[in-house]
């Protein structure tokens, strides 16, 4: 991954859930909050989409990381961890 911050318009945090797919690999998805195994942090591309940046294992430790990064890269945050 080439981190480039002005590729980015902002970071997003958003719960996610991993389940066994029939080939027994993990999937990972969006979900509730209240469903969460980890949370994840995205960097949010101006052309559309994201990039996956990392994943954390409680809210608290993704939301300041997310937080950190946007405050350092000067980008506002898109918190999906509210239900």
């Amino acid at each position: 991954m080439n981190l480039c911050p002005e590729q980015y318009d902002a970071i997003e945090i958003q719960a996610v859930r991993m389940e066994i797919g029939h080939d027994g690999k993990t999937i990972c998805f969006p979900c509730r909050p209240d469903e969460a195994d980890l949370w994840s942090i995205y960097a949010h591309l101006k052309e559309g989409g994201v990039e996956w940046l990392c994943d954390r294992e409680t809210k608290v430790h993704a939301l300041a990381g997310g937080y950190a990064l946007a405050t350092m890269w000067r980008l506002p945050v898109y918190d999906f961890t509210r239900q």
